[in-house]
Protein backbone atom coordinates (compact mmCIF):
# COMPACT_ATOMS: atom_id res chain seq x y z
CA UNK A 1 0.00 0.00 0.00
CA UNK A 2 1.23 3.48 -0.79
CA UNK A 3 1.13 6.42 1.61
CA UNK A 4 -2.13 7.81 0.22
CA UNK A 5 -3.87 4.47 0.81
CA UNK A 6 -2.56 4.13 4.36
CA UNK A 7 -3.48 7.62 5.57
CA UNK A 8 -6.76 8.10 3.68
CA UNK A 9 -8.95 6.32 6.30
CA UNK A 10 -7.11 8.12 9.11
CA UNK A 11 -7.59 11.67 7.82
CA UNK A 12 -9.39 13.84 10.35
CA UNK A 13 -10.36 17.47 10.79
CA UNK A 14 -12.00 16.97 14.19
CA UNK A 15 -10.21 19.30 16.65
CA UNK A 16 -10.76 16.93 19.58
CA UNK A 17 -9.36 13.87 17.77
CA UNK A 18 -6.39 13.90 20.17
CA UNK A 19 -8.76 12.49 22.81
CA UNK A 20 -9.22 9.30 20.81
CA UNK A 21 -5.62 8.20 20.30
CA UNK A 22 -2.33 9.25 18.79
CA UNK A 23 -2.36 12.00 16.19
CA UNK A 24 0.18 13.13 13.63
CA UNK A 25 0.09 15.49 10.67
CA UNK A 26 1.05 15.60 7.02
CA UNK A 27 2.01 18.51 4.83
CA UNK A 28 3.37 18.25 1.30
CA UNK A 29 6.96 18.22 2.50
CA UNK A 30 6.44 15.41 5.00
CA UNK A 31 4.33 13.50 2.46
CA UNK A 32 7.30 13.50 0.11
CA UNK A 33 9.74 12.50 2.85
CA UNK A 34 7.57 9.63 4.07
CA UNK A 35 6.42 8.05 0.81
CA UNK A 36 8.68 5.06 1.44
CA UNK A 37 7.57 4.80 5.09
CA UNK A 38 3.84 4.42 4.65
CA UNK A 39 3.48 1.64 7.23
CA UNK A 40 4.88 3.99 9.88
CA UNK A 41 1.47 5.67 9.96
CA UNK A 42 -0.18 2.42 11.08
CA UNK A 43 0.95 3.44 14.57
CA UNK A 44 -1.30 6.52 14.56
CA UNK A 45 -5.04 6.65 14.99
CA UNK A 46 -5.58 9.94 13.16
CA UNK A 47 -3.76 12.11 10.63
CA UNK A 48 -4.38 15.83 10.26
CA UNK A 49 -3.74 17.65 6.99
CA UNK A 50 -1.49 20.63 7.65
CA UNK A 51 -1.50 22.94 4.66
CA UNK A 52 -4.11 24.35 2.31
CA UNK A 53 -2.50 22.90 -0.82
CA UNK A 54 -2.58 19.36 0.56
CA UNK A 55 -6.15 19.87 1.81
CA UNK A 56 -7.19 20.80 -1.75
CA UNK A 57 -5.28 17.85 -3.15
CA UNK A 58 -7.08 15.41 -0.85
CA UNK A 59 -10.43 16.97 -1.73
CA UNK A 60 -9.66 16.58 -5.43
CA UNK A 61 -9.44 12.84 -4.86
CA UNK A 62 -12.61 12.60 -2.81
CA UNK A 63 -11.32 12.98 0.75
CA UNK A 64 -13.34 15.58 2.64
CA UNK A 65 -11.09 17.42 5.07
CA UNK A 66 -10.05 20.80 6.44
CA UNK A 67 -6.68 22.16 7.50
CA UNK A 68 -5.64 21.01 10.95
CA UNK A 69 -2.29 21.75 12.53
CA UNK A 70 -0.71 21.74 15.95
CA UNK A 71 -0.33 25.48 16.42
CA UNK A 72 -2.35 28.34 17.85
CA UNK A 73 -4.18 28.91 14.55
CA UNK A 74 -5.64 25.43 14.94
CA UNK A 75 -5.80 22.89 17.80
CA UNK A 76 -2.90 23.72 20.15
CA UNK A 77 -4.95 25.92 22.47
CA UNK A 78 -7.78 23.37 22.63
CA UNK A 79 -5.30 20.61 23.49
CA UNK A 80 -3.68 22.49 26.38
CA UNK A 81 -7.07 23.54 27.76
CA UNK A 82 -8.21 19.92 27.65
CA UNK A 83 -5.08 18.77 29.51
CA UNK A 84 -5.71 21.38 32.21
CA UNK A 85 -9.44 20.66 32.53
CA UNK A 86 -8.92 16.89 32.76
CA UNK A 87 -5.65 17.11 34.74
CA UNK A 88 -3.77 15.06 32.15
CA UNK A 89 -0.06 14.48 32.68
CA UNK A 90 1.92 15.75 29.69
CA UNK A 91 5.50 14.98 28.69
CA UNK A 92 7.14 17.22 26.06
CA UNK A 93 10.06 16.27 23.79
CA UNK A 94 11.54 18.33 20.99
CA UNK A 95 13.73 21.08 19.57
CA UNK A 96 16.98 22.32 21.16
CA UNK A 97 17.40 22.71 24.92
CA UNK A 98 17.15 26.50 24.90
CA UNK A 99 13.91 26.35 22.91
CA UNK A 100 12.26 23.59 24.91
CA UNK A 101 12.98 25.47 28.13
CA UNK A 102 11.55 28.71 26.73
CA UNK A 103 8.54 26.87 25.34
CA UNK A 104 7.70 25.15 28.62
CA UNK A 105 8.06 28.43 30.52
CA UNK A 106 5.74 30.26 28.10
CA UNK A 107 3.18 27.48 28.08
CA UNK A 108 3.11 27.14 31.86
CA UNK A 109 2.62 30.91 32.13
CA UNK A 110 -0.38 30.75 29.80
CA UNK A 111 -1.84 27.54 31.27
CA UNK A 112 -0.94 27.77 34.95
CA UNK A 113 -2.37 24.40 35.98
CA UNK A 114 -0.88 22.45 33.07
CA UNK A 115 0.59 19.25 34.52
CA UNK A 116 3.95 18.95 32.76
CA UNK A 117 5.39 15.66 34.03
CA UNK A 118 8.71 16.25 32.28
CA UNK A 119 10.44 17.57 29.20
CA UNK A 120 13.70 17.36 27.28
CA UNK A 121 15.21 18.35 23.95
CA UNK A 122 14.75 16.22 20.85
CA UNK A 123 18.39 15.32 20.21
CA UNK A 124 19.86 12.00 21.35
CA UNK A 125 23.50 10.96 21.29
CA UNK A 126 22.61 7.33 20.68
CA UNK A 127 19.90 4.70 21.08
CA UNK A 128 20.79 4.24 24.75
CA UNK A 129 20.00 7.86 25.56
CA UNK A 130 16.77 7.60 23.61
CA UNK A 131 15.80 4.43 25.51
CA UNK A 132 16.50 6.23 28.79
CA UNK A 133 14.05 8.89 27.67
CA UNK A 134 11.45 6.21 26.92
CA UNK A 135 11.99 4.85 30.43
CA UNK A 136 11.57 8.31 31.96
CA UNK A 137 8.31 8.91 30.09
CA UNK A 138 6.95 5.54 31.18
CA UNK A 139 7.91 6.16 34.80
CA UNK A 140 6.40 9.66 34.77
CA UNK A 141 2.89 8.29 34.32
CA UNK A 142 2.32 10.71 31.44
CA UNK A 143 -0.94 10.21 29.60
CA UNK A 144 0.05 12.47 26.72
CA UNK A 145 3.24 13.12 24.80
CA UNK A 146 3.81 16.23 22.69
CA UNK A 147 6.78 15.64 20.39
CA UNK A 148 8.32 18.09 17.93
CA UNK A 149 11.35 16.64 16.16
CA UNK A 150 10.39 16.99 12.53
CA UNK A 151 9.17 14.15 10.36
CA UNK A 152 9.90 11.22 10.24
CA UNK A 153 11.92 11.43 13.47
CA UNK A 154 8.98 12.39 15.66
CA UNK A 155 6.81 9.58 14.30
CA UNK A 156 9.64 7.07 14.73
CA UNK A 157 10.12 8.29 18.31
CA UNK A 158 6.44 7.70 19.07
CA UNK A 159 6.52 4.19 17.62
CA UNK A 160 9.62 3.36 19.66
CA UNK A 161 7.97 4.69 22.81
CA UNK A 162 4.90 2.54 22.22
CA UNK A 163 7.10 -0.50 21.67
CA UNK A 164 8.68 0.20 25.06
CA UNK A 165 5.29 -0.34 26.69
CA UNK A 166 3.85 3.18 26.89
CA UNK A 167 0.06 3.20 26.43
CA UNK A 168 -0.67 6.94 26.29
CA UNK A 169 -1.61 9.20 23.39
CA UNK A 170 1.01 11.06 21.37
CA UNK A 171 0.69 14.21 19.29
CA UNK A 172 3.39 15.37 16.90
CA UNK A 173 3.95 19.10 16.45
CA UNK A 174 6.85 19.63 14.01
CA UNK A 175 8.47 23.02 14.55
CA UNK A 176 5.82 24.30 16.96
CA UNK A 177 8.15 24.24 19.97
CA UNK A 178 10.93 26.40 18.55
CA UNK A 179 8.45 28.65 16.73
CA UNK A 180 6.53 29.36 19.93
CA UNK A 181 9.68 29.80 22.00
CA UNK A 182 11.01 32.36 19.52
CA UNK A 183 7.75 34.25 18.98
CA UNK A 184 6.71 37.46 20.67
CA UNK A 185 3.92 36.15 22.86
CA UNK A 186 2.51 32.70 22.08
CA UNK A 187 1.25 32.99 18.52
CA UNK A 188 3.82 32.46 15.78
CA UNK A 189 1.74 33.61 12.80
CA UNK A 190 0.54 37.22 12.56
CA UNK A 191 -3.26 37.21 12.32
CA UNK A 192 -3.40 38.71 8.82
CA UNK A 193 -1.33 35.84 7.40
CA UNK A 194 -3.56 33.29 9.11
CA UNK A 195 -6.77 35.00 8.00
CA UNK A 196 -5.65 35.05 4.35
CA UNK A 197 -4.37 31.46 4.46
CA UNK A 198 -0.86 32.60 3.47
CA UNK A 199 1.00 31.28 6.50
CA UNK A 200 3.59 29.90 4.08
CA UNK A 201 4.54 33.47 3.09
CA UNK A 202 5.34 34.30 6.71
CA UNK A 203 7.30 31.05 7.09
CA UNK A 204 9.53 32.07 4.17
CA UNK A 205 9.93 35.57 5.62
CA UNK A 206 10.87 34.16 9.02
CA UNK A 207 12.96 31.26 7.69
CA UNK A 208 14.25 32.12 4.17
CA UNK A 209 15.83 28.68 3.91
CA UNK A 210 12.29 27.36 3.32
CA UNK A 211 12.04 29.12 -0.06
CA UNK A 212 13.35 26.01 -1.87
CA UNK A 213 10.88 23.80 -0.02
CA UNK A 214 7.85 25.78 -1.11
CA UNK A 215 8.84 26.47 -4.71
CA UNK A 216 10.74 23.29 -5.57
CA UNK A 217 9.86 20.48 -3.17
CA UNK A 218 6.13 21.20 -2.93
CA UNK A 219 5.42 20.98 -6.69
CA UNK A 220 7.28 17.66 -6.81
CA UNK A 221 5.32 16.44 -3.80
CA UNK A 222 2.02 17.35 -5.45
CA UNK A 223 2.98 15.30 -8.50
CA UNK A 224 3.87 12.25 -6.37
CA UNK A 225 0.70 12.69 -4.30
CA UNK A 226 -1.39 12.62 -7.48
CA UNK A 227 0.52 9.55 -8.69
CA UNK A 228 -0.16 7.71 -5.42
CA UNK A 229 -3.81 8.76 -5.32
CA UNK A 230 -4.45 7.59 -8.90
CA UNK A 231 -2.63 4.29 -8.23
CA UNK A 232 -4.77 3.78 -5.13
CA UNK A 233 -7.99 4.39 -7.07
CA UNK A 234 -6.99 1.96 -9.84
CA UNK A 235 -6.59 -0.81 -7.27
Amino acid sequence: MNLFSVVKPKITCIPSSFKEGSLTFLNLFSYMKNRSKARMFDGFDSVGVDGIMLVLAFRLFGVKTERMSFDYTSIAGAFFKYCVAEDKKLFIVGSEQKYIEGFVEKTRTKYENLNVAGYRNGFFLDSLERDMCYKKINESGSEYLLVGMGSPYQEEFVLGLKQSGWTGNAITCGGFIHQTAGAVGLEYYPKIFDRLNIRWVYRIYDEPILFKRYFWEYPKALAWFAFDAIASIKK
